[in-house]
């Protein structure tokens, strides 16, 4: 219910601009405490949001994971630009992005790269994840929160470029007992994205494209994927998290409904034409 609740507060402010998801994002995380006060208490005292992240750890894993991620949207981009251009100018229409340095970027930098984070890791790396661990293990956990949240995202090329790196950051969490290892690289990945990005000369972004240049990033992505997950043993499983199991119930209908929303979506940014009335449409009938 609450990963529902995030999606319908995000579909709702899309049509009020970049204000309006700004002031969404922000009430959100103060309508969270009203709605759910029972799951917000109980996640302020859980020990993964008491404990400070190690700063070393947070920087080492921020740094792999952009790598990871960053890699993937590269390879799978280059991949798309090449081979599917009609899929990457729907895309690019769907984005509708904002010019940069203007009071519009401001709102949308402050949304995404700081509200947004800290509600998402709520619902996801924090609320999910220690439902799922106790209905079934902690990768199980790590793997379906993963999913999830790469497939909310809306489009083909995110869901297969976060899983990776969302694996990576919810056992983080998991193994080094803080929340705050998740929260950290995604406030500097979306950092990057709405407060960086936006900055870059054009001429990057107007490229072409190389397939090296996409394999080189696929390596590079697999190579930090490999390190980060033997450091951070994302695959091993103690006694412990095993006798977690309690196998609970946790195909509900408002899990299913968030799952069927994220494929709606990428399916949707795959092969419908999209405009502006489209979009507004899509939108109308999500909400």
């Amino acid at each position: 219910m609450l990963l529902l609740l995030v999606l319908t507060a995000l579909i709702l402010a899309t049509p009020f601009g970049s204000a309006g998801q700004c002031l969404a994002s922000l009430s959100m995380i103060i309508l969270l405490g009203f709605i759910f006060p029972k799951t917000v208490g109980i996640f302020l005292q859980d020990s993964r949001f008491k404990t400070p992240p190690p700063w070393k750890t947070a920087i080492a894993l921020t740094i792999l994971d952009l790598t990871v991620t960053f890699g993937l949207v590269l390879f799978w981009g280059t991949l798309i630009a090449l081979y599917f251009p009609d899929y990457l100018a729907r895309l690019e229409v769907f984005a509708r992005e904002t010019p940069a340095g203007t009071i519009e970027q401001v709102f949308i930098f402050i949304s995404g790269a700081i509200f947004v984070p800290l509600y998402e890791e709520f619902a996801f790396r924090g609320v999910a994840l220690r439902a799922y661990e106790r209905a079934r293990s902690p990768i199980y956990a790590a793997l379906l929160t993963s999913f999830i949240f790469a497939l909310v995202h809306g489009t083909l090329i995110q869901l297969l470029a976060f899983i990776p790196g969302s694996f990576l950051l919810a056992r983080c969490v998991q193994n080094r007992g803080s929340w705050w290892l998740a929260v950290i690289p995604h406030v500097v990945n979306n950092g990057l994205i709405f407060g960086v990005f936006p900055f870059l000369p054009p001429e990057l972004e107007e490229e072409d494209p190389q397939l090296i240049v996409g394999i080189l990033a696929l390596i590079i992505a697999m190579i930090a994927f490999a390190i980060a997950a033997h450091w951070l043993k994302v695959f091993r499983v103690k006694k412990a998290e095993i006798n977690l199991k309690t196998r609970e119930f946790i195909w509900t209908p408002a899990l299913m409904a968030t799952i069927f929303f994220g494929i709606y979506m990428a399916i949707f940014t795959t092969f419908a034409p999209l405009d502006s009335e489209q979009i507004s449409r899509s939108i109308g009938m999500l909400g």
